[in-house]
């Protein structure tokens, strides 16, 4: 069978693309870079730690709602929990103005919740996670409007070994920056040492 080698410019309508665009069918006979639809999630910036003693973000503000997805997220220190802070102006807020709070519920029937109004950081795991052999932990995070003078507020879900027993661990929970200022981005962080292991991904949504 003949290879076939089709010429993308000859049925693009149009030869330049935006950052962000995808190649899309226009029609029956004919594709060009499209803005992704409202609704879908656009691939940002992707990450994969190595050893880091944390990682950043940072917000265009080109979109309404940011996630940031975890996968095998594996802590330099045992026993620690995965955290976030967040940067105003491009300065990460160590102050006492974050407000959180999480339910879990462990395969060893504890559960449970935890919670802060003036807290230094976000736990966005509700007990120490393990990094022993195999331990990992995954979840992700929605950022809502971080471009916005009134308060921004996140939630999340976060599954994973714990530390004691090894158990699984899962906990959904919510957060915010007390004060009401743009957020210009996000630090991932564990409470104690480095984040060994783990790929996180930006994504944005209009």
């Amino acid at each position: 069978m003949a290879i076939i080698t089709i010429n993308n410019k000859a049925i693009n309508r149009s030869d330049t693309a935006s950052s962000g665009q995808n190649w899309t069918a226009t029609s029956a006979t004919a594709s060009d870079f499209q803005s992704p639809a409202s609704g879908s999630w656009t691939l940002v910036s992707s990450t994969t730690a190595s050893n880091n003693s944390h990682v950043d973000f940072t917000f265009s503000g080109s979109y309404s709602i940011y996630k940031i997805t975890f996968v095998n997220m594996i802590g330099g220190t045992d026993n620690t929990n995965l955290n976030h802070q967040i940067l105003i102006g491009g300065s990460v807020q160590t102050g006492s103005n974050y407000a959180y709070g999480n339910l879990f519920v462990a395969s060893n029937g504890g559960n449970g919740y935890n919670a802060s109004g003036d807290a230094g950081s976000v736990k966005m795991t509700y007990a120490p996670m393990g990094s022993a052999t195999n331990d990992n932990t995954n979840g992700e995070i929605l950022i809502f409007n971080p471009s916005s003078t009134i308060r921004t507020h996140t939630a999340y879900r976060f599954t994973g070994d714990q530390k004691v027993g090894t158990y699984l661990n899962t906990n959904v929970g919510g957060s915010r920056w007390n004060n009401g200022v743009a957020w210009s981005g996000f630090r991932v962080l564990y409470s104690s040492g480095n984040i060994a292991s783990g790929v996180m991904k930006l994504w944005g949504q209009a």
